[in-house]
């Protein structure tokens, strides 16, 4: 045996030639180097300077030898690749997408997600190729289909995973026909459903765009007459064009298109101006974290766009003001910031109430971001982000904005994924606080409340000034108690928000006809069956049986547990949703499954998301 282990100890040994041609192959795939630099004589003189006799042996003269070595590890890996899934513990499941290149060429990409024979979760891209032809579903289905019969997993096919265009639905239809040849139209329906799952972050972007854009007509009600539904959204379009939101653009985009601008606001921020300007405005007290902050532009193609754009301009609201009021003084009309684009104090409030209502698709999109075990989460997200938008809706069904009101957080950290919360004031301390409020964030409070929180211990202060605001500038000071939005700003954030909620609640009940993002819930400790008792009471026996049904066709053993398990491993995961562990056990002593056991037992509150696998 020793003999031959040392006979095979060699074999798996890399020799220094190897080394150097994987790490030159390696480097000049991974910085995008061209193939031929081995042929580039200073690159050569370079490697011959620290070891002459070796690079003359083992460097490749010629850019075509790089190649072949670089189709030939291709293909070696493309193998391992291909027995690594087949061996796989789990089906293989797909994330599919199309895009450009710079120079026009459509590329399909496809990632699979599964768990190696080891129990490990593994990412892989298996494929970026060029599609040929129409970008429509059938020709994606086509290349699809070759890529999976390459890597032969006809057998092992799991979920799919694109985004939510109408090709993506296609392509998988087709997919799913393909190898279920058999299938009647009603199964392959039926199919289509259960493995087509949602990508939740381009589910809150289309929300978000729908608010701040207005793309969606399912707002309307039926029995509105088309040319009323055409005039509502004509409205809301100039609204979004000459209301906060488009003044704001307009502003930002003045600033930043001329180079004496973008020089001079920076200047403002710092302190640095004349003093002629100081004696003409007053004083204002400067503040460290603000030195040289400059305004940001949005961009048509991110709705986090215009939410970093107005979320710098509320900190930066009194900057802002300062500038539009210098140069409203400036002689020269032509330098002059337009009139109609300086933001009222009305366009402030509203600004505000847009961070606060967009604060919640922020702190989700980034939560589900990155590779942590987080898909249990989703269907009830878009159920708590329902309720935050009713929760807005219901606020501006009167024109009085009451309270108590949670102003948005304006800090150094962007982006804000949290809030002061505002409360009813119990003492003159707090009265006190409440002007302080309202100068951090530059916003009227309402209702004179204010209790600040901060996760810094500090809540950083705007630059304040004192002067006589008059013109286009209005008084700060505004009496909250009687506040009112005008009715074009309170109609603007009412449809806004049906907008918002028409889109997530499209999504959310496409997301439904598949069981897995329920069984992903109630097969976490943490969460179990709580929040469906809790936010779906009436639709917990068919979401039951819909989850019994799907976990005897593809994971039950025939096996009983025990009558008394042991609780599962302790986990610790994400706060975001609602806790569960109030639930008492259901009382019963006669043999049970392993799923009716399951379901009875108590939701753990602690729980680690990486031992979800091993659970």
């Amino acid at each position: 045996m020793q003999k031959r282990a040392a006979k095979r100890r060699p074999l798996i040994v890399e020799s220094r030639a190897d080394v150097f041609k994987r790490l030159l192959l390696g480097w000049i795939t991974d910085a995008n180097i061209p193939l031929h630099v081995v042929e580039h004589k200073l690159f050569r003189q370079l490697l011959a300077f620290l070891d002459d006799q070796f690079v003359n042996e083992v460097l490749p003269t010629s850019g075509n030898t790089v190649r072949r070595w670089i189709l030939q590890e291709f293909e070696e890996h493309t193998r391992m690749l291909k027995g690594e899934m087949n061996k796989a513990l789990s089906n293989v499941h797909t994330y599919f997408d199309m895009w450009s290149t710079p120079n026009g060429i459509a590329i399909l990409s496809v990632v699979a997600y599964y768990v190696d024979i080891a129990g490990r979760p593994q990412f892989r891209l298996i494929i970026l190729e060029k599609l040929s032809g129409s970008h429509g579903g059938e020709n994606q289905a086509i290349l699809m289909a070759k890529v999976i019969q390459k890597y032969g997993l006809e057998k092992k096919i799991g979920f799919f995973t694109p985004d939510n265009a109408d090709p993506c639905d296609t392509c998988i239809r087709a997919l799913l026909k393909m190898f279920n040849p058999r299938a009647s139209p009603t199964e392959l329906e039926s199919l289509e459903g259960e493995r087509r799952i949602r990508c939740v972050g381009h589910i809150l972007n289309l929300s978000a765009k729908a608010f701040l854009e207005g793309d969606s007509s399912d707002i309307f009600d039926s029995h509105i007459a088309e040319k009323d539904q055409k005039k509502e959204r004509e409205l809301l379009c100039e609204w979004r064009k000459r209301g906060p939101l488009g003044k704001l653009h307009n502003l930002v985009h003045w600033i930043i298109r001329s180079p004496q601008r973008r020089e001079f606001f920076p200047s403002i921020t710092s302190g640095k101006i004349d003093q002629s300007i100081i004696a003409e405005l007053g004083v204002w007290f400067v503040d460290d974290t603000l030195k040289g902050l400059m305004v940001k532009a949005d961009n048509d193609t991110r709705w986090n766009s215009v939410y970093s754009m107005v979320h710098r301009a509320l900190r930066l609201r009194d900057i802002i003001d300062i500038f539009c009021k210098l140069s409203l003084l400036d002689p020269k009309e032509e330098k002059r910031v337009p009139a109609e684009d300086v933001l009222s104090c009305e366009d402030w409030v509203i600004l505000a109430e847009i961070i606060e209502i967009l604060q919640p698709y922020l702190t989700y999109t980034k939560h589900f971001e990155g590779r942590a075990p987080r898909f249990a989460e989703v269907l009830p997200t878009m159920y708590l982000l329902k309720d935050h938008l009713s929760e807005m809706r219901q606020r501006y069904s009167s024109n009085l904005i009451p309270a108590p009101y949670r102003a948005p957080r304006i800090t150094l950290e962007e982006p804000v994924l949290d809030c002061i919360i505002v409360a009813a004031p119990t003492d003159g301390r707090e009265r006190e606080q409440q002007g302080r409020l309202q100068q951090d964030t530059g916003v009227p409070t309402r209702g004179g409340y204010s209790t600040m929180e901060s996760t810094t211990g500090r809540v950083p202060s705007s630059p304040l000034y004192q002067a006589e605001i008059t013109g286009q500038f209005e008084d700060n000071d505004t009496d909250p108690e009687s506040f009112q939005l005008s009715d074009d700003g309170l109609h603007f954030i009412q449809h806004s928000i049906k907008y918002a909620m028409s889109k997530l609640d499209r999504y959310r009940n496409l997301m439904e006809r598949s069981v897995v993002y329920w069984a992903a819930m109630i097969l976490q400790p943490g969460y179990g069956i709580g929040f469906l008792q809790l936010r779906l009471p009436n639709q917990v026996g068919s979401i039951l049986w819909d989850f019994r049904d799907y976990f005897d066709r593809h994971y039950a053993q025939g096996n009983q547990a025990p009558v008394s398990p042991d609780s599962p491993p302790a986990f610790h995961g994400s706060k975001l949703l609602l806790r569960t562990a109030n639930f008492p056990k259901k009382a019963g002593k006669e043999a049970l499954d392993e799923i009716n056991l399951y379901i009875q037992m108590v939701p753990e509150e602690d729980f680690k998301e990486e031992q979800l696998l091993q659970w």
